[in-house]
């Protein structure tokens, strides 16, 4: 637990739990979690507006898959779907996985709003102890270079494409 005592980790987190109630709420059932996907949806949107790489949201056939996605994953406890409350407002939000022991970093957002004080943080330090107190082997960040991934990493995996050419000689 020695993750909770770093700056970065610590910062977001004191700031949201000393100005106001601050809750990690995992959705456990397709009803609730419904209730929560269009804020997500609509977070993730307003989130990646201003770049170069426009939310996968804006297609309807995307919604509908992440709701398929609920429907069916929640109930066999495959999916975790989590929301950090501020003030009962959502600031973080994250679509993973929970399989085999391992909890899958897949789908993050967060509220602009609050973006300098680093909501996506807080939502990391919960799903690490959600991890911890379930006795999950880790939470795995998965592929690509971000920077916040080196500051909660204790571990690197290697990925390779390798390709096979046929020796005609």
């Amino acid at each position: 637990k020695s993750i909770f005592k770093k700056y970065s980790t610590q910062r977001a987190y004191k700031y949201f739990s000393k100005s106001g109630k601050l809750e990690h709420k995992i959705c456990d059932n397709f009803e609730e979690a419904n209730r929560y996907l269009d804020r997500f949806y609509y977070q993730h949107i307003e989130r990646w507006s201003n770049t170069k790489f426009p939310s996968l949201f804006l297609d309807q056939n995307n919604r509908d898959f992440y709701q398929a996605l609920v429907k069916n994953l929640l109930p066999n406890q495959q999916l975790l779907f989590s929301v950090v409350l501020y003030n009962n407002e959502p600031i973080s939000f994250h679509f993973g996985f929970d399989y085999n022991s391992n909890i899958v970093w897949y789908k993050p957002s967060f509220s602009i709003k609050y973006a300098n004080k680093s909501p996506g943080k807080v939502m990391i330090r919960y799903l690490i102890e959600y991890a911890l107190d379930n006795n999950k082997n880790e939470l795995d960040f998965t592929i690509g270079d971000e920077q916040f991934k080196d500051r909660f990493k204790n571990h690197t995996r290697q990925n390779a494409n390798i390709m096979i050419f046929e020796n005609k000689l």
